[in-house]
């Protein structure tokens, strides 16, 4: 079966400020049908590792329940599934509210389980609870307190999955978290696939993360990097990236993102490309806010810290309409260079026929900018209104502002607004 998430490009992540999904087409496997009725029920450490050695083995749909809390401290976490990361967990997982407390996972720990040389340690990848979710994979209602996970050479690390194209829904996690690349809260990196000619589109929504988040590119505090859909989700935790692409949510989204009603509450800082809500956006963002301050030296914006492909060819620039409608910041934006309340930058290369911003506020009072360039962004002037600071109507002046909303299949449609 082909890599789903293509791996094989993992090590070039961080030379370009992108994150890689796969685009090869993968082939159903028939082995992993769901075992209807048939839910493992998990109240014990005992119970738990024997879940884990049974995916392990293969059984990719293996439906479990958590029954009870569970205390993994003082034991070296190896991810569920890693031996069959390039699958992933194909099975539903219900966390029913209970906690898992004391997940750790070092590098030295993921240099013997993976059977690396340290010098080899970037190639890891897919680190986490599960070492990846497949696109029939579901994860919900986990929470995963006091969460160590200190592997700052490894990239695609996440506290619930290090990758996933299923669904993580209503999970919460507490602790810390350090890697390379592809960084998040919940989920390293979150990426749509496509499996017998059908496009399967991931999901994290309804989530909040309290840890704080570390890497040295494409930083979240809920993704990573995404291309799929992050709804209804917060973050508390501090996120810090020491080079570029920390968003408050998402360190990057790809130009098939859909992103709404997101929050952030936790400070982020680094280099450049910081956001409050996504460090480097493509696709869509709607109804977010942001409440923390947002720190860095080149590209820092209150909501978002780039708009743009810099320089990668992966965020189509063809007839895609990439836009940035109702949102907010109050955090205290600091930077050196493109630093403005709303977004940082507009990428030259990222033409303006292909972008809109609009209804975007900020508060005046609280949204200090550092550079004093607060209501301006690409040449488009604001208007005060009462304080606050929006946008000109549109950098598309011929389309109309759009929303989402959700129909009665949980899938997200357009709509102009009247």
């Amino acid at each position: 079966m082909k890599n789903m998430l293509c791996r094989a490009t993992l090590m070039a992540l961080c030379a370009l400020p992108l994150f890689s999904c796969g685009s090869d087409e993968l082939e159903e496997n028939p082995g992993q049908e769901q075992q209807a009725g048939r839910v493992m029920q998990i109240s014990s450490v005992e119970d738990l590792l024997d879940f884990a050695k049974r995916v392990d083995a293969g059984e990719l749909s293996l439906d479990a329940k958590l029954t009870a809390d569970i205390d993994l401290t003082g034991r070296l976490w190896t991810p569920i599934g890693y031996q069959r990361r390039f699958e992933g967990y194909q099975g539903r997982f219900m966390g029913d509210n209970h906690v898992i407390k004391g997940m750790r996972i070092t590098e030295e720990h993921a240099l013997e389980f993976s059977n690396s040389a340290p010098e080899d340690a970037q190639y890891i990848g897919s680190l986490g609870f599960f070492s990846s979710i497949g696109h029939n994979g579901i994860v919900e209602t986990l929470i995963l307190e006091d969460v160590s996970i200190e592997t700052p050479h490894v990239y695609s690390v996440g506290a619930i999955a290090g990758e996933s194209s299923g669904n993580v829904l209503k999970c919460q996690v507490k602790g810390s978290i350090e890697a390379n690349g592809n960084v998040g809260g919940l989920v390293g990196m979150a990426c749509n696939v496509i499996a017998a000619g059908k496009t399967y589109e991931n999901a994290v929504s309804g989530s909040i993360n309290y840890a704080n988040v570390k890497g040295r590119c494409q930083v979240g505090g809920v993704v990573g990097g995404s291309n799929g859909y992050v709804m209804s989700s917060k973050n508390y935790g501090k996120v810090s990236a020491t080079e570029f692409s920390a968003g408050g949510v998402i360190g990057v989204s790809g130009y098939t993102s859909k992103m709404f009603n997101l929050e952030n509450y936790g400070e982020v800082s680094g280099t450049e490309q910081m956001g409050g809500i996504v460090g480097l956006l493509g696709g869509q963002l709607r109804n977010s806010i942001n409440y923390a301050s947002v720190n860095g030296n080149n590209a820092v914006g209150g909501v978002v810290g780039i708009l743009g492909p810099s320089g990668s060819s992966w965020l189509s620039m063809g007839d895609e309409i990439h836009d940035v409608a109702y949102c907010v910041t109050y955090g205290a934006i600091t930077g050196a260079e493109d630093c403005h309340a709303v977004i940082g930058k507009r990428d030259a290369r990222f033409g303006v026929e292909n972008i809109i911003v609009g209804k975007c506020f900020y508060d005046a009072s609280s949204s200090k900018v550092s550079d004093g360039e607060a209501i301006e962004m690409d040449g488009q002037t604001m208007e005060v209104l009462n304080g606050w600071v929006s946008t000109a109507t549109s950098l598309h002046s011929s389309v109309k502002y759009r929303t989402w909303t959700l129909n009665d299949q949980q899938q997200l449609s357009l709509a102009a607004k009247q």
